[in-house]
């Protein structure tokens, strides 16, 4: 059986409280963490943004891999606008997933 993460109207703030005190379940993707080196995002620039940013798209419903609820952050930093695209997932327990991240232009 599959199971969702949360409620919808719960996910933003799942996302928060997993970037902010329990960032032991958020997990960087390889594409994710090829573009943070790419584009020199740092891990603390990351967390900020989805614990402190806007979220500017989602939650909707994503079932490509695993379902969850996908959502894209935004804040500034560093001078710049950091956009992150997240998916919240349930495994043992909740989850954030760090799809991409990239500076706005």
């Amino acid at each position: 059986m599959i199971s969702l993460p949360t409620l919808k109207e719960s996910a933003e703030f799942s996302i928060r409280k997993i970037a902010t005190e329990d960032t032991r379940q958020l997990f960087i993707t390889g594409h994710a963490s090829m573009r943070m080196l790419e584009r020199e995002i740092t891990d603390k620039q990351l967390q900020q943004c989805l614990s402190d940013g806007e979220m500017v798209r989602g939650p909707e419903l994503d079932r490509k891999s695993e379902i969850g609820w996908k959502c894209t952050f935004r804040r500034k930093c560093a001078g710049s606008i950091l956009r992150v695209g997240c998916k919240l997932i349930q495994r043992d327990e909740e989850m954030v997933l760090v799809l991409t991240t990239f500076w706005e232009e």
